[in-house]
């Protein structure tokens, strides 16, 4: 089978400090969509965990294909992390919610444990170099259409006007990565 290798560092706030995360490769199977996938290296990145079952990531997905769309210098990836659930599933959920960046199945939660992820969605905005700039919620509610404070939508308006970041992390708001 096609695989697809992804070895790249990650680097993590823990204890207050950066460290360093291998991750492994990813099979063809595991990417539900697969058009853009090879832009992994060398942009700005944002990485989304998600999960299908989830109200709060659901009620994001709109919110994300509009950020998705208005931002297209940096590479969106939804990392769809629920603990062994079916690529096929997983595939028909994305395409009939119609969300427009790729998705990687992480079904073994190999992203989220590396990310240190406890909640969805939880978003992550690497730089070229693939530093964490922001760790946190998307917005400040679970329903973006409530939000007063649109997080990840200022967070990439500061890095586009190379600006100081407003946040560097905020609390995550939705459902519990169940490990």
């Amino acid at each position: 089978m096609l695989r697809i290798f992804l070895f790249f560092s990650l680097f993590l706030f823990s204890s207050g400090a950066f460290s360093q995360v291998q991750i492994p490769s990813v099979e063809q199977d595991e990417i539900v969509y697969q058009q853009k996938f090879d832009q992994l290296e060398g942009r700005y990145k944002v990485l989304i965990i998600m999960n299908r079952h989830c109200p709060c990531t659901k009620a994001h997905y709109q919110h994300l294909n509009t950020l998705s769309e208005k931002n297209p210098q940096f590479s969106f990836y939804g990392i769809h992390s629920l603990k062994n659930d079916s690529m096929g599933e997983v595939r028909k959920f994305y395409e009939e919610n119609k969300i427009i960046f790729p998705v990687i199945n992480d079904a073994k939660l190999i992203w989220a444990n590396a990310l240190k992820a406890v909640k969805t969605p939880h978003v992550f905005v690497l730089d070229d170099q693939n530093n964490i700039l922001y760790s946190g919620g998307v917005t400040n509610s679970r329903n973006p259409n409530r939000a007063d404070h649109f997080y990840l939508k200022e967070v990439l308006e500061d890095i586009s006007q190379g600006k100081t970041l407003r946040y560097k992390t905020s609390r995550t708001l939705g459902c519990a990565i169940i490990r």
